[in-house]
Order: structure tokens, then sequence, then C-alpha cells
């Protein structure tokens, strides 16, 4: 389709030459047309284009590159974007990892916690049971010295009254 078109604006770009040479042999004050991709002259804004709707082809050429520029810029700010983007995600990314390892140290922590507690708890019933061997200890010893003191007593008053 390019080539289709190349093709056609050289041909118009030719005839132009031959009526412009023809026309008037003395060498004009304007410029060259500008070269356009492989060496295609612009076309004169004054010759009408049906296929352009009647427009000016420089002001098609203006508009497009117009587009083109804002699309270019739309684009680079959409870059930025996705770049910020992706900067804010990979540093989400690293506080939750950092999160993460403190969870995890958390976690650690309360484990050695709860193990520290249960060895705790089973500490306190051994030391509670111990108290309770003791009192009960020391109150099966109270109890048989009041026995051999009621015993001794006995025998004394007893043999004291019989004799």
């Amino acid at each position: 389709m390019n080539n289709t078109n190349n093709a056609k604006l050289d041909a118009v770009v030719s005839k132009m030459k031959a009526q412009t040479a023809g026309a008037n042999a003395t060498p004009t004050s304007a410029p060259p047309p500008p070269l356009v991709g492989h060496g295609t002259p612009i076309v004169p804004p004054s010759l009408p284009f049906p296929s352009l709707g009647g427009r000016n082809p420089a002001a098609v050429v203006r508009d497009t590159n117009a587009m083109t520029k804002d699309t270019n810029d739309t684009l680079m700010r959409a870059i930025q974007m996705t770049e910020r983007t992706n900067d804010l995600g990979g540093s989400a990314l690293n506080s939750l990892g950092k999160q993460s390892e403190l969870i995890r140290h958390s976690i650690t922590t309360v484990e050695e916690t709860h193990l520290n507690l249960r060895d705790s708890r089973r500490s306190l019933r051994e030391m509670r049971l111990e108290y309770w061997k003791d009192r009960v200890g020391k109150a099966l010893i109270i109890l048989c010295l009041l026995l051999i003191i009621a015993f001794i007593v006995y025998e004394k008053w007893i043999k004291k009254f019989r004799s």
C-alpha cells in the first residue's frame, strides 16, 4: 500500500515539475520542497487531493505529526507511571518481605515463650506437690510426736494412779 502511494505521489510530483519547467524557464526564488521518506518531495499545498477530503497534504502531515507527538507523550507518561508503579510494587514487596520475617521471628519467639511457660507450669506443679508432701510429712511427724507424748503421759499418770 505504501509503495502504491509513493508511486502516485512520484507521478504527481513529476507532472508538477514538468508543468513548472515548461511554464517558466527562468529559475524561481522559491526553495525546492523538502524531502520526505526516500527522496520524495512534499506535494505543494496548492494541489487538491480528493483522498484527503480536499485537505492540504501539509496540514495532514502537520496534524499527523502532532498526533504522533501526543501519542508519544502519552506513551512516555504511561511508561513513567508503569515504572513508578513497579517501583512502588517493589518497595511494597520488600516491605512485605520484612514484615514476613518479623512475623516469622515473632512466631518463633511465641513458640519459645510457650515452651518456657509449659516448663514453668511443670516446675510450679512439682513445687506445689513438694510443698504438700512436706506439709503432710510434717503433719504426720507432729501427730506421731503427739501420740508418743500422750503415751508417755498416760504411762506416767496411769502408773502413778494404779500403784
